[in-house]
């Protein structure tokens, strides 16, 4: 009725389901993530987009830099790599952070 606009007939409802801070992802692992799969959904927010967004161009570079390298790296060795660059001490200390007290 908002804005004098009449339903008439709902499609279908939708339900989705979305993990609040979670665990971090199994190291090590060679599938590199991004976004809700390696908890970067805010533990009380909700809010993930700028966190996936802002980790895009380090995975991009972290990418880069690695397989353009002059040292033979290993496929292990560089989704190793680029977890690390992804999720450094800092990042994983406010993770933390941000998770304490919400379980």
């Amino acid at each position: 009725k908002h804005l004098g606009i009449k339903v008439k007939s709902i499609e279908e409802d939708e339900h989705c389901f979305i993990p609040m801070g979670g665990p971090l992802p199994v190291l090590p692992q060679r599938v590199v993530g991004i976004g809700g799969t390696v908890g970067m959904v805010h533990p009380s927010t909700g809010y993930m987009v700028v966190r996936t967004l802002a980790a895009a161009p380090i995975v991009a570079n972290a990418i880069v830099q690695y397989l353009g390298s002059d040292r033979t790296l290993s496929e292990n060795e560089v989704s190793a790599e680029i977890w690390k660059d992804l999720w450094p001490i800092q990042r994983k200390r406010q993770r933390e952070f941000f998770c304490f007290g919400m379980a």
